[in-house]
């Protein structure tokens, strides 16, 4: 074996050496993201549809039904019926139509959410800025993953994040699964503290 060791040295390094660049490249990445943290927490809100209403409804519903004043959540009574986009429907009515916004809670420190009231939401202080007061930013895009596109093809995905710079970490934001795109999720606002 040392003999191998010795006339073949050459072969070993040129092979161990990429093997330990890409592990240290995937252990800084994965330690650079994974150390990215708020004290803050956030609101969010997404929007179920009934059957019959069709989803890009629901980004403008969200944008008009909420709004952050003097570090209070609004919350307006919207007509899903008078949306610009709903005029698309030959009769748009409110009877046709129907929409039901639902407002989470993510906890930043264990990146995960909780549905919650929005009596509950009312009750915070809010700070409706895409970046927090301790500098982390609220985003949302579409990462591409090409492969092999030749055989199979690409693929994309849009995901929400915590960025710092250069750095991010994904989200864990409900429902992941059936609200996709960066309209269906609506950023409320970092939560500063609890109304007195």
């Amino acid at each position: 074996m040392k003999e191998f060791i010795k006339h073949n040295t050459l072969v070993l390094v040129a092979f161990v050496l990429p093997l330990l660049l890409i592990f240290f490249v995937a252990g800084s990445v994965l330690l650079s993201s994974a150390r990215i943290s708020t004290e803050y927490n956030f609101l969010y809100a997404t929007c179920q549809t009934a059957v019959g209403t069709p989803r890009f409804l629901c980004g403008e519903f969200l944008e008009k039904s909420l709004s952050v004043q003097e570090g209070a959540l609004i919350i307006k009574d919207i007509d899903v019926a008078s949306l610009g986009s709903a005029r698309r429907f030959a009769e748009p009515t409110s009877e046709n139509l129907s929409l039901t916004m639902h407002v989470f809670l993510h906890t930043t420190e264990k990146n995960v959410s909780a549905e919650i009231s929005l009596e509950e939401a009312q009750g915070f202080v809010l700070d409706e800025k895409i970046t927090s007061p301790d500098g982390i930013t609220f985003s949302g895009h579409t990462v591409s993953s090409d492969g092999f596109p030749l055989f199979f093809g690409s693929r994309s995905s849009f995901n929400h994040y915590l960025v710092s710079g250069r750095n991010q970490r994904t989200l864990n934001l409900i429902p992941q699964d059936q609200f996709r795109g960066e309209k269906q999720i609506n950023f409320i606002g970092w939560v500063l503290s609890e109304q007195e």
